[in-house]
């Protein structure tokens, strides 16, 4: 931190991390070299105690309506090993497949106003870590069973190749797809709300397959 403060004075870090790295040296650590955090938190008995009307309002909301609920609230909290009470955000949900509740303890300015920002933005730490799962699970490079350490290696080298090259087609499509507005232009029909290219790939596959028929295939390649 001092190094980067030493080249950028007025650099904001927030740290965010599951409950393994979420000790009292930690908050201290932060709290000294004024970075603001979000940490996980086990929910424990007293933290239970304290969202348990606000699991009951879910639950009942869950049960009228039959949509999942999902529900959030603000407490002072203080553990024992605490030199003093932090802010700590609970989320409580309802859905079709049971009840959850989860913690984090956080410092961040705002976390009064907006605490369901402060928990999604936290949560949002998992899509990285769906890049080491690509890695890992569907590229397979967690198998290294070769007998010599230079054929593991290799190995783990072709598996990152391939990683880097399913993050440069995910770029390719994303520029080459066209825009509603693009797509309006070329048919003479008014652009209507489609879904979001993030969430759905059909839409996004059928634009790229359109703008690559102009594209000839690699010598060698299929036609």
């Amino acid at each position: 931190m001092a190094r980067l403060r030493a080249v950028w004075p007025d650099v904001h870090v927030h740290v965010r991390a599951d409950s393994g790295l979420g000790v009292p040296l930690m908050y201290d650590v932060c709290r000294e070299l004024r970075l603001s955090y979000t940490f996980g938190i086990g929910v424990n008995a007293r933290l239970r105690a304290m969202s348990d009307d606000l699991m009951k309002t879910a639950l009942e909301d869950y049960k009228k309506t039959g949509q999942p609920q999902r529900a959030f609230m603000l407490v002072d909290y203080q553990a024992r090993s605490w030199s003093e009470p932090q802010p700590v955000v609970i989320k409580v949900e309802a859905n079709p497949e049971g009840t959850n509740r989860r913690a984090v303890v956080t410092n961040r300015p705002g976390c009064r106003v907006l605490p369901v920002a402060i928990y999604d933005e936290y949560a949002m730490r998992g899509e990285s870590e769906n890049r080491n799962k690509e890695l890992k699970v569907e590229l397979h490079a967690g198998r290294l069973s070769d007998h010599r350490f230079l054929a593991n290696f290799f190995r783990l080298y072709l598996h990152t190749a391939a990683l880097n090259l399913l993050v440069r087609l995910r770029h390719a499509v994303v520029e080459i797809a066209p825009t509603p507005a693009e797509r309006a232009s070329r048919t003479g029909c008014r652009p209507r709300r489609s879904p979001s290219r993030r969430g759905g790939s059909s839409s996004t596959g059928g634009a790229a397959a359109t703008r690559w028929e102009g594209v000839s295939p690699a010598p060698g390649g299929p036609a």
